[in-house]
Protein backbone atom coordinates (compact mmCIF):
# COMPACT_ATOMS: atom_id res chain seq x y z
CA UNK A 1 0.00 0.00 0.00
CA UNK A 2 2.43 2.26 0.63
CA UNK A 3 4.84 1.51 -2.38
CA UNK A 4 1.49 2.17 -4.36
CA UNK A 5 1.31 5.76 -2.31
CA UNK A 6 4.68 6.59 -3.13
CA UNK A 7 4.78 5.47 -6.89
CA UNK A 8 1.61 7.54 -7.50
CA UNK A 9 3.16 10.36 -5.78
CA UNK A 10 6.46 10.26 -8.01
CA UNK A 11 3.88 9.70 -10.95
CA UNK A 12 2.31 13.51 -10.25
CA UNK A 13 5.94 14.32 -9.72
CA UNK A 14 6.40 13.86 -12.95
CA UNK A 15 3.45 15.12 -14.40
CA UNK A 16 4.31 18.58 -12.49
CA UNK A 17 7.69 18.49 -13.24
CA UNK A 18 6.66 18.30 -16.98
CA UNK A 19 3.75 20.36 -17.09
CA UNK A 20 6.20 23.14 -15.63
CA UNK A 21 9.08 22.47 -18.50
CA UNK A 22 6.11 22.21 -21.35
CA UNK A 23 4.86 25.84 -19.62
CA UNK A 24 8.46 27.31 -19.89
CA UNK A 25 8.92 25.94 -23.81
CA UNK A 26 5.80 27.77 -24.20
CA UNK A 27 7.41 31.19 -23.63
CA UNK A 28 8.96 31.21 -26.76
CA UNK A 29 9.58 34.75 -27.65
CA UNK A 30 8.09 37.22 -29.66
CA UNK A 31 9.16 37.28 -33.84
CA UNK A 32 11.55 40.37 -34.39
CA UNK A 33 12.62 41.89 -37.75
CA UNK A 34 15.61 43.84 -38.63
CA UNK A 35 15.46 46.92 -40.27
CA UNK A 36 18.70 49.03 -41.92
CA UNK A 37 18.97 52.40 -41.12
CA UNK A 38 20.50 55.33 -43.64
CA UNK A 39 21.53 57.74 -41.32
CA UNK A 40 22.40 61.32 -42.49
CA UNK A 41 22.16 64.61 -41.36
CA UNK A 42 20.26 67.68 -43.19
CA UNK A 43 23.88 68.90 -45.26
CA UNK A 44 25.31 71.94 -44.33
CA UNK A 45 25.98 74.44 -47.34
CA UNK A 46 26.53 77.22 -46.15
CA UNK A 47 28.84 80.38 -47.05
CA UNK A 48 29.69 81.09 -43.69
CA UNK A 49 31.82 80.02 -40.88
CA UNK A 50 33.39 76.78 -42.81
CA UNK A 51 31.91 74.61 -40.14
CA UNK A 52 29.99 71.84 -42.24
CA UNK A 53 32.20 69.05 -41.40
CA UNK A 54 32.19 69.68 -37.79
CA UNK A 55 28.52 70.96 -37.44
CA UNK A 56 27.69 67.43 -39.49
CA UNK A 57 29.38 65.58 -36.39
CA UNK A 58 27.10 62.61 -35.28
CA UNK A 59 28.93 60.94 -32.49
CA UNK A 60 26.46 58.75 -30.88
CA UNK A 61 22.78 57.97 -32.05
CA UNK A 62 20.21 56.38 -29.56
CA UNK A 63 16.53 55.27 -31.31
CA UNK A 64 13.83 54.95 -29.42
CA UNK A 65 11.20 52.29 -30.82
CA UNK A 66 7.63 53.00 -29.37
CA UNK A 67 4.38 50.65 -30.03
CA UNK A 68 1.30 52.10 -31.23
CA UNK A 69 -0.32 52.42 -27.56
CA UNK A 70 3.05 54.62 -26.88
CA UNK A 71 4.72 52.14 -25.07
CA UNK A 72 8.71 51.93 -25.41
CA UNK A 73 9.23 48.52 -26.67
CA UNK A 74 13.02 49.12 -27.10
CA UNK A 75 15.95 51.70 -26.77
CA UNK A 76 19.02 50.82 -29.24
CA UNK A 77 22.51 52.96 -28.86
CA UNK A 78 24.47 53.36 -31.82
CA UNK A 79 28.36 54.81 -30.26
CA UNK A 80 30.72 56.18 -33.22
CA UNK A 81 33.03 52.80 -33.36
CA UNK A 82 29.83 50.89 -34.07
CA UNK A 83 28.66 53.22 -36.57
CA UNK A 84 32.09 53.44 -38.77
CA UNK A 85 32.44 49.75 -38.48
CA UNK A 86 29.06 49.16 -39.78
CA UNK A 87 28.17 52.51 -41.82
CA UNK A 88 25.92 54.93 -41.24
CA UNK A 89 23.65 53.75 -44.12
CA UNK A 90 23.90 49.96 -42.51
CA UNK A 91 23.13 50.68 -38.90
CA UNK A 92 20.36 47.57 -37.53
CA UNK A 93 17.33 47.67 -35.59
CA UNK A 94 15.37 45.14 -34.45
CA UNK A 95 11.87 45.43 -34.29
CA UNK A 96 8.77 43.50 -33.38
CA UNK A 97 5.87 42.98 -35.99
CA UNK A 98 3.45 45.60 -36.72
CA UNK A 99 3.92 49.67 -37.50
CA UNK A 100 6.31 51.35 -34.92
CA UNK A 101 7.06 54.98 -34.13
CA UNK A 102 10.76 55.43 -33.86
CA UNK A 103 12.08 58.87 -32.83
CA UNK A 104 15.95 59.19 -32.85
CA UNK A 105 18.75 61.53 -31.11
CA UNK A 106 21.88 62.50 -32.35
CA UNK A 107 24.55 63.80 -29.53
CA UNK A 108 21.94 63.91 -27.15
CA UNK A 109 23.46 65.88 -23.86
CA UNK A 110 21.34 63.06 -21.32
CA UNK A 111 23.19 61.06 -19.38
CA UNK A 112 20.08 59.04 -18.26
CA UNK A 113 16.72 57.76 -19.91
CA UNK A 114 15.53 55.95 -17.14
CA UNK A 115 11.82 56.93 -16.68
CA UNK A 116 10.97 57.80 -20.18
CA UNK A 117 9.29 54.33 -21.12
CA UNK A 118 6.14 56.19 -23.01
CA UNK A 119 6.13 58.60 -25.82
CA UNK A 120 4.47 60.98 -23.70
CA UNK A 121 7.72 60.92 -21.25
CA UNK A 122 10.08 60.65 -23.96
CA UNK A 123 8.42 63.63 -25.20
CA UNK A 124 9.73 65.74 -21.81
CA UNK A 125 12.96 65.23 -21.56
CA UNK A 126 14.85 69.16 -22.28
CA UNK A 127 18.13 69.53 -23.63
CA UNK A 128 19.74 72.89 -22.71
CA UNK A 129 20.97 75.27 -25.48
CA UNK A 130 24.41 76.07 -23.09
CA UNK A 131 25.26 72.30 -23.37
CA UNK A 132 25.44 72.26 -27.48
CA UNK A 133 28.75 72.16 -29.10
CA UNK A 134 29.70 72.60 -32.96
CA UNK A 135 30.80 69.30 -33.21
CA UNK A 136 28.48 68.16 -31.07
CA UNK A 137 24.94 69.45 -32.25
CA UNK A 138 21.63 67.97 -30.85
CA UNK A 139 19.86 66.55 -34.25
CA UNK A 140 16.78 64.78 -34.04
CA UNK A 141 13.96 63.08 -36.10
CA UNK A 142 11.14 60.89 -35.88
CA UNK A 143 9.36 58.39 -38.46
CA UNK A 144 6.85 55.73 -38.38
CA UNK A 145 7.56 52.07 -40.10
CA UNK A 146 6.04 48.88 -40.76
CA UNK A 147 9.09 46.43 -40.47
CA UNK A 148 6.58 43.99 -43.23
CA UNK A 149 6.78 46.30 -45.71
CA UNK A 150 10.45 48.10 -44.65
CA UNK A 151 13.58 46.84 -44.86
CA UNK A 152 15.59 50.18 -45.14
CA UNK A 153 14.57 53.01 -43.82
CA UNK A 154 16.21 56.72 -45.18
CA UNK A 155 16.41 58.51 -41.43
CA UNK A 156 17.74 62.24 -42.07
CA UNK A 157 18.48 64.16 -38.71
CA UNK A 158 17.82 67.66 -38.80
CA UNK A 159 19.51 69.98 -35.74
CA UNK A 160 18.07 71.55 -32.70
CA UNK A 161 19.70 74.71 -33.19
CA UNK A 162 19.54 77.78 -36.01
CA UNK A 163 22.14 79.53 -36.91
CA UNK A 164 22.61 83.80 -37.24
CA UNK A 165 25.33 84.97 -39.20
CA UNK A 166 26.52 88.15 -39.43
CA UNK A 167 28.67 88.87 -42.44
CA UNK A 168 29.80 92.07 -42.44
CA UNK A 169 28.46 95.76 -40.54
CA UNK A 170 29.53 99.21 -42.44
CA UNK A 171 27.89 102.65 -41.93
CA UNK A 172 26.93 105.23 -44.75
CA UNK A 173 27.17 108.56 -43.19
CA UNK A 174 28.11 110.44 -46.26
CA UNK A 175 26.50 113.88 -47.14
CA UNK A 176 24.44 113.66 -43.61
CA UNK A 177 25.52 115.16 -39.83
CA UNK A 178 27.47 111.91 -38.93
CA UNK A 179 29.60 111.95 -41.70
CA UNK A 180 33.19 110.75 -40.88
CA UNK A 181 31.77 108.95 -37.32
CA UNK A 182 32.22 105.52 -36.74
CA UNK A 183 30.58 102.98 -34.71
CA UNK A 184 32.05 102.45 -31.20
CA UNK A 185 32.41 100.21 -28.40
CA UNK A 186 29.87 97.83 -30.51
CA UNK A 187 28.45 94.60 -30.03
CA UNK A 188 25.84 91.74 -31.38
CA UNK A 189 23.90 89.69 -29.58
CA UNK A 190 20.60 87.79 -29.82
CA UNK A 191 17.21 88.64 -27.57
CA UNK A 192 14.82 86.40 -26.38
CA UNK A 193 16.72 83.54 -26.82
CA UNK A 194 15.11 80.02 -26.06
CA UNK A 195 17.32 78.42 -23.44
CA UNK A 196 15.91 74.82 -23.94
CA UNK A 197 13.68 72.71 -25.86
CA UNK A 198 12.49 69.18 -25.97
CA UNK A 199 14.83 66.57 -27.84
CA UNK A 200 12.04 67.06 -30.40
CA UNK A 201 12.23 70.62 -30.50
CA UNK A 202 8.78 71.58 -28.71
CA UNK A 203 8.63 73.99 -25.67
CA UNK A 204 9.53 72.48 -22.81
CA UNK A 205 7.23 72.41 -19.58
CA UNK A 206 9.53 75.19 -17.73
CA UNK A 207 10.41 77.27 -20.44
CA UNK A 208 13.66 79.67 -20.20
CA UNK A 209 14.16 82.52 -21.94
CA UNK A 210 17.93 84.49 -22.04
CA UNK A 211 18.60 87.83 -22.85
CA UNK A 212 15.23 88.39 -22.27
CA UNK A 213 14.21 92.04 -23.76
CA UNK A 214 18.13 92.70 -24.01
CA UNK A 215 21.67 91.97 -23.66
CA UNK A 216 22.29 89.91 -19.99
CA UNK A 217 26.06 88.82 -19.47
CA UNK A 218 24.74 86.31 -16.81
CA UNK A 219 22.58 84.91 -19.03
CA UNK A 220 25.49 84.93 -22.44
CA UNK A 221 27.87 83.21 -19.63
CA UNK A 222 29.19 79.91 -19.55
CA UNK A 223 28.31 78.34 -22.57
CA UNK A 224 30.33 75.61 -24.67
CA UNK A 225 29.77 77.40 -27.98
CA UNK A 226 31.95 80.42 -27.32
CA UNK A 227 30.32 83.55 -27.83
CA UNK A 228 27.01 81.30 -28.82
CA UNK A 229 24.52 84.48 -28.66
CA UNK A 230 26.66 87.44 -28.19
CA UNK A 231 29.69 89.13 -29.25
CA UNK A 232 31.91 91.79 -29.24
CA UNK A 233 32.64 93.97 -32.55
CA UNK A 234 36.34 94.23 -32.15
CA UNK A 235 37.39 97.73 -33.42
CA UNK A 236 35.47 101.17 -34.71
CA UNK A 237 32.92 100.45 -37.59
CA UNK A 238 32.96 103.18 -40.37
CA UNK A 239 32.18 103.97 -43.83
CA UNK A 240 34.65 101.02 -44.97
CA UNK A 241 33.05 98.57 -42.67
CA UNK A 242 33.73 95.46 -41.06
CA UNK A 243 33.82 92.25 -42.44
CA UNK A 244 34.48 89.99 -39.12
CA UNK A 245 32.04 87.07 -39.63
CA UNK A 246 30.12 86.83 -36.27
CA UNK A 247 28.41 83.41 -36.16
CA UNK A 248 25.07 82.83 -32.86
CA UNK A 249 23.11 79.65 -32.43
CA UNK A 250 19.59 79.25 -30.90
CA UNK A 251 16.98 77.58 -30.79
CA UNK A 252 13.82 77.69 -32.83
CA UNK A 253 11.08 80.52 -32.42
CA UNK A 254 8.48 80.44 -34.29
CA UNK A 255 5.94 83.12 -32.79
CA UNK A 256 4.17 84.84 -35.85
CA UNK A 257 2.77 87.75 -33.07
CA UNK A 258 4.06 89.65 -29.94
CA UNK A 259 2.29 89.97 -26.87
CA UNK A 260 3.58 91.63 -23.69
CA UNK A 261 5.66 88.48 -22.25
CA UNK A 262 6.17 86.57 -25.39
CA UNK A 263 8.53 87.97 -27.97
CA UNK A 264 10.19 87.51 -31.40
CA UNK A 265 14.25 86.75 -31.47
CA UNK A 266 16.27 89.58 -32.94
CA UNK A 267 19.44 90.26 -33.68
CA UNK A 268 20.83 93.59 -32.21
CA UNK A 269 23.40 95.34 -32.75
CA UNK A 270 24.18 97.69 -29.88
CA UNK A 271 26.92 100.44 -30.85
CA UNK A 272 28.12 103.98 -29.44
CA UNK A 273 27.27 107.12 -32.28
CA UNK A 274 28.39 110.69 -31.57
CA UNK A 275 28.98 110.00 -27.86
CA UNK A 276 25.15 107.94 -27.44
CA UNK A 277 24.13 103.97 -27.35
CA UNK A 278 21.60 102.99 -29.66
CA UNK A 279 20.56 99.88 -30.71
CA UNK A 280 19.78 98.35 -34.29
CA UNK A 281 17.18 95.19 -33.00
CA UNK A 282 16.79 92.95 -36.24
CA UNK A 283 13.63 90.93 -36.18
CA UNK A 284 15.01 87.60 -37.54
CA UNK A 285 12.28 86.58 -40.44
CA UNK A 286 10.02 88.78 -39.88
CA UNK A 287 8.01 90.92 -42.36
CA UNK A 288 9.62 93.85 -43.28
CA UNK A 289 12.98 92.92 -41.97
CA UNK A 290 15.12 92.47 -45.51
CA UNK A 291 13.67 88.99 -46.63
CA UNK A 292 10.47 86.57 -46.70
CA UNK A 293 10.38 82.97 -46.53
CA UNK A 294 9.29 81.23 -49.32
CA UNK A 295 6.32 79.79 -48.31
CA UNK A 296 5.17 82.73 -45.69
CA UNK A 297 6.52 81.66 -42.53
CA UNK A 298 7.87 83.86 -39.66
CA UNK A 299 10.51 83.74 -37.16
CA UNK A 300 13.70 80.84 -36.36
CA UNK A 301 13.40 77.51 -37.89
CA UNK A 302 15.81 74.76 -36.44
CA UNK A 303 18.22 73.42 -38.81
CA UNK A 304 18.31 77.02 -40.86
CA UNK A 305 20.80 79.69 -41.41
CA UNK A 306 20.27 83.05 -41.29
CA UNK A 307 22.54 85.45 -42.61
CA UNK A 308 22.88 89.00 -42.39
CA UNK A 309 24.91 92.09 -44.02
CA UNK A 310 24.07 95.68 -41.71
CA UNK A 311 24.60 98.78 -43.28
CA UNK A 312 23.75 101.64 -40.94
CA UNK A 313 22.53 105.02 -42.18
CA UNK A 314 21.70 107.06 -38.84
CA UNK A 315 20.97 106.79 -35.08
CA UNK A 316 19.44 103.74 -34.00
CA UNK A 317 16.62 103.25 -31.30
CA UNK A 318 16.80 103.67 -27.40
CA UNK A 319 16.38 100.41 -26.61
CA UNK A 320 16.54 96.89 -27.98
CA UNK A 321 13.15 95.97 -28.52
CA UNK A 322 11.99 99.27 -29.99
CA UNK A 323 11.39 98.96 -33.52
CA UNK A 324 13.37 101.41 -36.23
CA UNK A 325 12.80 102.40 -39.71
CA UNK A 326 14.48 101.05 -42.84
CA UNK A 327 16.08 104.66 -43.60
CA UNK A 328 17.93 103.58 -40.44
CA UNK A 329 19.17 100.35 -40.86
CA UNK A 330 19.49 98.17 -44.13
CA UNK A 331 19.75 94.48 -44.85
CA UNK A 332 21.39 92.58 -47.08
CA UNK A 333 19.56 89.03 -45.55
CA UNK A 334 19.84 85.75 -46.79
CA UNK A 335 18.21 82.55 -45.00
CA UNK A 336 19.82 79.05 -45.66
CA UNK A 337 18.89 75.92 -44.67
CA UNK A 338 21.07 73.56 -43.33
CA UNK A 339 20.65 71.15 -45.92
CA UNK A 340 19.33 74.18 -48.37
CA UNK A 341 18.26 77.57 -49.25
CA UNK A 342 18.10 81.12 -49.82
CA UNK A 343 19.72 85.14 -48.75
CA UNK A 344 18.90 88.26 -48.21
CA UNK A 345 20.55 92.15 -47.28
CA UNK A 346 19.21 94.58 -44.39
CA UNK A 347 19.83 98.00 -44.50
CA UNK A 348 19.12 100.30 -41.14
Amino acid sequence: MIKKIICASMIALSFASCSKEEGTLKEVPKETKTIRLDVSPFEVVTKSGGLADQRDSINFLEAFVFRSGGVLESYRRYGDTEMKTLGRNNLPLEVTPGEKTIYMVANSKNQDWTGATTVDKFLLVDVPLKGERISYLTMSTVFKVDPDTATVVKVRLKKLVANVVVNSIKTNFAKTPYSGMSLRNAKIYLTNVSGKKTYMGAEPQTPLILNYKGFNAQDAANTFIPNCFSENVHRPVGDAGYSDVHSFYCYENLLAQETDSDKFTRLVLEAELDGHKYYYPIDINQPGYGWTAPLGEKGIKRGTIYTYDIVITGPGSDDPESKITRKTIILDAEAEGFEDGPAFTATF
